[in-house]
């Protein structure tokens, strides 16, 4: 973990607003944000962007005006009344001076809209009004007019101009009764002016479980989203708790707990950062075998004099040899921040595995480096230089690291898994992860210091019989 995960967080504090003790959470995702009455959960990004600025500022104005424990009619669809009220809810922002429409806060680009427009679910005028609501007032609304059938932009005009407009004009929100008979309108007229069209059933809560309260009444807000999928195809999984010790056991200790996981969707936030080209400066020094630390003689099946017969009988490792003939390992070292490692340690590392390929990482905002630093017994002196504080590119350069073909692959960090701006990774990603390092052979070697210090970082490369330093804690 880097110290950019201090400088690009944002923790609100809904508690300002109603005096009530809310868990703050973040989702790690601008399009993902909900908050949860029931439960007082205010889940929203953290992440200081106008788009995850806006995103914060929405569910506290949830907070504010949204009613408790409203009892929805079974006829009025769950998105139907989520996306009114979204509408009530960028106009309180406006009524207090906040920017609704700021092109740099959007949270769905054109190309997301266009694709969502042209999916199955959205081909009805009243999903297309849905979503005329939940985006008035937004960068986003100029995309969904085009996209949507002219008679739900003329109904959504209609009766924007009756409940919304007059009090916005007048420095007032409408009031939520207002806001349901707005949903109840919208549905009548919609079906009046398409007779040819079945329409949609109403929809209960897609993410409350059967039977629950959440699927009927209001202790939940979710932001609208276009044409989500199924749970099925978007969901993701809580991770059980044998794969959490697997995870632990792989060296990746800092797993998410109770984190918002499902109806994830990829943006610009979320996914890994991307690795710059792979540097190879040149190797300008070579690596004295015979003056690094704690080199041991060690058996071997090849050799000229057999200089140990008495393992004749066991495991006829009869000869000699030292490490530099030793099959190599491909060693990854995460250089972030928190890792705090000299450029003095980094070289320890590479003398006490000189027969290695040995690459340093470490991130920026959105992308990160991976240099080669040494291999064929040469190394680089210039190592960290010009590199950057942040993780972010962990995932990246675990896959470069799965990919080499040496026996042995070390990856010497803390355990910590970010993405861009230095999100935690999801637990899907850490789930892949685990499977990765497992199928790979990967070994955390979290306790670096600790081997440096006591010159067995080779052998915990190369003995395989060796036990000191295995373990990753």
């Amino acid at each position: 973990m880097g110290f950019l995960r201090r400088t690009y967080r944002a923790r609100p504090i809904p508690e300002l607003l109603d005096g009530e003790n809310w868990e703050v959470r973040n989702s790690n995702d601008v399009s993902r944000a909900y908050v949860d009455f029931d439960k007082r959960e205010f889940v929203v990004p953290f992440e200081e962007s106008p788009a995850g600025e806006l995103t914060r500022a929405h569910e506290a104005m949830h907070v504010k005006i949204s009613p408790r424990d409203y009892v929805r009619p079974d006829d009025m669809g769950f998105t139907t009344l989520q996306s009114v009220e979204d509408c009530r809810v960028w106009q309180g922002l406006r009524v207090c001076g906040i920017e609704t429409n700021n092109k740099r806060a959007r949270i769905f680009d054109d190309e997301r809209l266009k694709e969502a427009f042209s999916s199955p679910q959205m081909q009805h005028p009243m999903k297309h009004a849905e979503a005329l609501f939940a985006t008035r007032g937004t960068a986003e609304e100029k995309a969904c007019r085009e996209l949507s059938d002219n008679r739900a932009v003329e109904i959504v005009d209609k009766l924007a101009e009756k409940y919304f407009n007059p009090d916005e004009r007048n420095g007032k929100i409408t009031s939520f009764e207002d806001a349901m008979q707005c949903a109840e309108e919208l549905r009548q007229m919609i079906e009046e002016a398409t007779p040819e069209m079945e329409m949609p059933e109403p929809d209960g809560d897609p993410r409350a479980e059967p039977g629950e309260e959440g699927d009927q009444n209001g202790n939940i807000t979710y932001s609208w989203e276009p044409a989500p999928e199924s749970p099925e195809q978007t969901s993701i999984s809580n991770l059980t708790e044998e794969e959490k010790q697997e995870a632990k056991d792989m060296g990746l200790d800092h797993i998410p707990e109770n984190e918002v996981t499902s109806f994830r969707y990829p943006n610009d936030f979320s996914d890994p950062g991307k690795l710059r080209p792979i540097e190879h400066p040149k190797l300008d020094h070579a690596i004295k075998f015979k003056m690094t630390d704690s080199v041991k003689m060690t058996p071997s099946d090849e050799g000229v004099i057999p200089v140990r017969m008495h393992r004749y009988a066991t495991d006829m490792k009869l000869f000699s040899r030292k490490g530099r003939r030793r099959a190599g390992a491909a060693v990854l070292i995460d250089v972030s921040g928190s890792m705090s490692l000299s450029n003095e340690m980094i070289l320890d590392i590479i003398k006490q595995c000189p027969a290695s390929i040995v690459a340093i990482y470490s991130g920026f905002r959105t992308d990160g480096i991976l240099r080669i630093v040494a291999e064929n017994g040469r190394y680089n002196t210039d190592l960290k230089r010009g590199m950057g504080g942040a993780n972010v590119v962990d995932i990246p350069a675990l896959h470069w690291l799965a990919k080499r073909k040496e026996k042995k692959k070390l990856w010497i960090s803390d355990g910590w898994i970010t993405t861009k701006n230095e999100n935690m990774a999801y637990e899907e990603e850490i789930r892949k992860l685990t499977n990765l390092m497992r199928e790979k052979k990967i070994e955390r070697v979290g306790n670096v210091r600790e081997l440096l210090k006591s010159g067995k970082l080779i052998d915990h490369a190369f003995d395989d019989g060796h036990e000191l330093g295995r373990g990753t804690k």
